[in-house]
């Protein structure tokens, strides 16, 4: 387990040849039994342990190599594509705040330190943590990547012990007590706690967990004008941030779509007409469900629900967006396990992709169901089986994903 002594032991030279020597062999389950017959034992196993996180971060930081890792804090991380994302809009209100003396901008519970890093190429920066192992990462990473300069490093207890600062991001830990958490006043510090320092900062930019309960955050913020953006990350829903202050770009909702950068805002509409589907089918993607834009979504493409409270779409046309995944889909059919297996049998399939919504199917146990089926099939035949409610009634649909202009 990493300690910043260890850290500090790594960071030297001959810290760096054991690092070199456990990055030839890392895989090796006999490595750290090998090293330790020059090494102390703590040592070694930190080391090993640091390359192993660096490879695992490797898809997520671009100078992962030069970079010190914790596990949770790892885990944690947004990633670098969101990281700079987000730093692009300090850097927007950067611009048009900055000039006087003593100004800059605050990494609060500042983990690895990788946002602080991103956050130095726009202006000096303040950096809190009331880890000592994260106070010790965040001053390492500072150091690595050429910005520890711009870098002052407190270990503090926030929100009492935050700097001044002309504005703010904050990421509150959700591993209190090492199981994760998505209340908001359970987080660390509570989300009361964090509001609390806009008395002091009212620029903030605050990541939370997309998946937190609407209710409660609408209680949490009532009053406050704020900007809510829920991000995706390749498909996946990776974090909602909140802003406030003129760090928000306008009040009300966005998806953010990365790494394409596409953004939907707005205020969340209600559906239009449900119709049939058509033969090309919109599957939105997770931050613009999570956001309640799938109706502004759909009136922005001329596209149709299939049902008034499921997010498929429905549309005229095939069209390129970064919003959603477009299938082309055959015509619904009732659904049941035996009309699935005709047709996975009819497809010659040896694999699927089912997806669900607003039917009670465990896709699962459905593909327990068709292992049979499945093991009849031509490699590489896998289309996507498409289950939800069509005017009240489970249904069906056989598709495959379609990528307009790449036919």
């Amino acid at each position: 387990m990493l300690t910043p002594d260890l850290l500090d032991r790594l960071r030297s030279d001959p810290g760096r040849k054991l690092l070199e020597q456990a990055g030839k062999a890392a895989e090796d389950p006999f490595i750290v039994e090998r090293l330790r017959r020059e090494w102390p034992f703590e040592l070694a196993a930190a080391a090993v342990e640091q390359v192993r996180l660096r490879k695992r971060a490797g898809s997520r930081f671009s100078r992962a190599e030069e970079m010190w890792f914790a596990p949770g804090l790892l885990e944690q991380a947004s990633g670098e594509v969101v990281s700079r994302h987000r730093g692009r809009r300090f850097h927007r209100w950067t611009e048009r705040a900055s000039g006087q003396a003593g100004f800059r901008l605050g990494d609060f519970c500042s983990g690895l330190g990788a946002d602080a890093v991103l956050l130095a190429e726009v202006a000096a920066v303040a950096a809190v943590d009331r880890d000592p192992l994260a106070v010790a990462l965040t001053r390492a990473n500072a150091a690595e990547l050429g910005v520890g300069d711009r870098v002052e490093v407190f270990q503090e207890e926030l929100p009492g012990g935050a700097p001044p600062v002309a504005a703010a991001w904050i990421d509150p830990g959700r591993r209190e007590g090492g199981r994760r958490t998505r209340r908001l006043e359970a987080i660390s510090p509570a989300l009361s706690a964090v509001l609390s320092l806009r008395e002091q900062t009212p620029h903030l930019g605050i990541k939370l967990s997309p998946a937190s309960a609407k209710d409660e955050l609408d209680a949490a913020l009532a009053g406050i004008p704020h900007e809510r953006e829920f991000l995706s990350v390749s498909g996946e829903l990776r974090e909602l941030a909140v802003w406030t202050g003129d760090l928000a770009r306008e009040e009300g909702v966005r998806a953010t779509v990365l790494p394409e950068g596409g953004e939907l805002a707005g205020v969340p509409a209600r559906y239009g007409e449900v119709r049939p589907p058509s033969e090309w089918l919109l599957e939105p993607d997770p931050a613009v469900i999570r956001a309640g834009l799938v109706a502004n979504l759909a009136e922005t493409l001329r596209a149709w629900p299939l049902d008034g409270e499921l997010a498929y779409l429905s549309l005229p046309a095939p069209c390129r967006t970064p919003f959603g995944t477009l299938y082309r889909v055959e015509q619904p059919e009732p659904f049941s396990a035996r009309s699935v297996a005709a047709r996975l049998r009819a497809e010659r399939a040896s694999d699927v992709v089912f997806k669900t919504r607003g039917a009670a199917v465990e896709p699962e146990a459905l593909r327990v169901q068709m292992r049979g089926v499945l093991k009849q099939g031509e490699p590489g035949r896998r289309p996507v089986v498409f289950i939800t409610r069509l005017s009240g009634r489970a249904q069906m649909m056989l598709g495959e994903r379609f990528e307009p202009g790449l036919e």
